[in-house]
């Protein structure tokens, strides 16, 4: 038996149909007049889905080479805090590290992220040969290689804690530690190396990133995708081995 549930009755006035805001211009949307059965607005809803599903995923499909987009980007600092720091000469270094005696890259590494974040500066005590800086390794990601770093921190004033990492025989003939932090700012569209450690006569503000990497041994690369904070402990008692971290650092 046919199915009349679609056929307008005599007298009736005929109304156009408003089309379907989703269907594709390529869907055959049936008119008022037609008889259309259950199983074919079945199939046509399937159709639609189906349709929907492939632009979305175009939407999502990358060139070969390109990196997924990721979830964390580098915060922005204030720019005039930037334009603070682009001189070694600005007295904000030496109230980070007043001291200037290292290893204590963590921490002033800290100290910059957390200046560029608040305008707060927090000072850093010297360091002992007793102590280690520990801090949350959950953060820590792997960077694919050096562009990766640049792609996170992409946008105008964009700051993210770095830390290089050296080949171990590499850094034991410099007297080196095997990683070392530091800060990086895009500024004028480019990269800005921002290092607070080794005292006042070590250049802060490395605008020349290729040189700052081969001097310093770097091969691999991490980033810290939080505000990096990290505490002191002394090492004289035995040292708890569930610790997140240990990290001495390098000047």
């Amino acid at each position: 038996m046919a199915d009349h549930r679609f056929e307008r009755r005599a007298g009736e006035p005929h109304e156009e149909a408003e089309p379907y805001a989703g269907a594709l211009p390529d869907t055959e949307v049936p008119s008022p007049r037609q008889q259309v059965h259950p199983t074919q607005l079945l199939a046509m809803q399937r159709s639609a889905g189906n349709q929907a599903v492939s632009r979305l995923l175009a939407r999502q499909t990358t060139r070969p080479g390109t990196p997924p987009p990721r979830r964390w980007r580098a915060p922005q600092a204030d720019a005039q805090l930037v334009e603070r720091l682009m001189s070694d000469r600005s007295p904000i270094w030496q109230q980070i590290d007043p001291s200037g005696e290292g290893p204590n890259c963590p921490a002033t590494a800290a100290a910059v992220d957390h200046y560029l974040a608040t305008g707060e500066v927090e000072p850093v005590e010297a360091a002992h040969a007793t102590e280690v800086y520990t801090f949350d390794r959950r953060p820590v990601t792997r960077a694919r290689n050096w562009a990766e770093i640049q792609t996170v921190a992409a946008r105008q004033n964009s700051h993210v804690t770095v830390i290089g990492l050296r080949e171990p025989g590499w850094a034991r003939r410099h007297q080196l530690t095997d990683q070392h932090f530091f800060h990086v700012v895009r500024r004028a569209g480019a990269l800005v190396v921002l290092d607070a450690s080794g005292g006042q006569s070590a250049p802060h503000a490395v605008a020349d990133v290729a040189a700052f990497i081969r001097e310093n041994g770097f091969v691999r690369f991490e980033y810290y995708a939080a505000e990096l904070r990290v505490r002191r402990r002394d090492t004289t008692r035995e040292l708890d081995g569930d610790a997140v971290n240990d990290a001495a650092g390098a000047p």
